[in-house]
């Protein structure tokens, strides 16, 4: 008898968190997250401590794939990127 195989979309790998190097970045680049995320950190911070503070909140941001992925492809067959949306005026 055959076993079964455990499906991709299990809970185990809903889990994975990708690796990334955030030094591999620019200054201005890890500012931009800083500000868009709020993150609050000294002035004057350097790059090895923006990186360690950004990683750090990196990992506890959870994304909701099913939105993501389809805004995601609709946007680079446009090549439009969310920054070229104009934000919606709040009443």
């Amino acid at each position: 008898m055959r076993s079964k195989r455990k499906r991709k979309d299990s809970e185990e790998e809903s889990d994975f968190q990708p690796e990334v190097d955030f030094l591999q970045l620019q200054m201005n680049t890890l500012r931009r997250y800083k500000r868009h995320y709020k993150l609050q950190l000294k002035p004057g911070t350097n790059k090895i401590q923006l990186v360690e503070a950004i990683s750090k909140h990196f990992r506890t941001v959870r994304v909701n794939e099913k939105k993501a992925v389809p805004l995601f492809i609709s946007m680079v067959k446009s090549h439009k990127s969310k920054l070229d949306h104009p934000k919606p005026v709040d009443n």
